[in-house]
């Protein structure tokens, strides 16, 4: 399978799971008012979708720059690159979709999900 090929279906399916998150964090969570009402969960929820969205362009950007095994192609470096950053901004979206469902915190949940998903579009796989 070639790896454009290989990269959009990852890229679908996770952009997907990201959209079935907040799907059911806004439509299927119960509408309780008695949300937990503890800021500092809220915060540290709210800074670790963020750092992890930082994480999400540096980490692969030092793998990528890391000598290779000589057993490693520079395709598989990529796809393996491409991987670990969507991976990232998945679990950015995980974290509002904690603050949505346990914390309901609908602002702090809606600025993770948009800044996840506009990321997650944003690296659509292109031929080069």
């Amino acid at each position: 399978m070639p790896a454009l090929k290989l990269k959009r279906i990852l890229w679908a399916g996770l952009l997907a799971s990201n959209l079935m998150l907040v799907f059911i964090s806004f439509f299927l969570s119960p509408h309780s008012q008695n949300a937990v009402s503890d800021n500092f969960i809220t915060n540290l929820l709210l800074g670790m979708g963020a750092l992890i969205l930082v994480f999400s362009f540096v980490l692969p950007k030092l793998i990528s720059k890391a000598p290779q095994r000589p057993d490693q192609t520079p395709e598989q470096m990529e796809i393996t690159t491409f991987i670990l950053g969507l991976a990232f901004n998945e679990s950015a979206s995980i974290m509002a979709f904690i603050l949505k469902f346990i914390q309901h915190d609908t602002n702090n949940s809606l600025i993770l999900f948009a800044l996840s998903i506009g990321i997650f579009i944003g690296r659509f796989p292109k031929e080069i």
